[in-house]
């Protein structure tokens, strides 16, 4: 199980947090659970399928990929998404995922938060990102069985 395999490798999971700042936990939702999130990004992509420029729509930002790669261009073709942010406001397999508590506790033991984990931003990512380090803070990444 994924609570199991965060056990047994809890310290090589947060070695590898604190030197990369993202991890990678397999197993920690149910096969359901991404069935569900597949078909709410659908709808997500298909309600915005026309757009050409980044906008918000139910509650939801909804960032176009431009040509260039550069935030703020028109997209390379209408519904071309990079990401949405927030997308539990509009379906709710996102927002229950954002209250999981399976993922939260991965976050506590893995991630090192303190307190009780609470999830403050969410997003659906489209682009493939880069392995090399950046700016941004580090993030937990919860995985789904294969």
């Amino acid at each position: 199980t994924a609570a199991a395999d965060v056990a047994a490798d809890v310290d090589a999971l947060r070695a590898h947090y604190a030197r990369e700042g993202w991890v990678v936990v397999r197993g920690v939702v149910s096969r359901a659970v991404v069935d569900a999130l597949q078909l709410a990004t659908d709808a997500l992509e298909a309600s915005v399928a026309d757009v050409t420029a980044s906008t918000t729509r139910f509650g939801v930002f909804f960032e176009v990929q431009s040509r260039s790669g550069r935030k703020g261009e028109p997209a390379r073709s209408p519904g071309a998404l990079r990401k949405v942010s927030s997308p539990g406001k509009r379906h709710a397999a996102f927002a229950r995922l954002t209250r999981d508590a399976r993922v939260l506790e991965v976050v506590e033991r893995v991630c090192g938060v303190r307190d009780g984990a609470k999830c403050v931003v969410h997003q659906v990512n489209f682009k493939a990102r880069s392995i090399h380090r950046s700016s941004y803070d580090p993030v937990c990444v919860v995985n789904a069985d294969p």
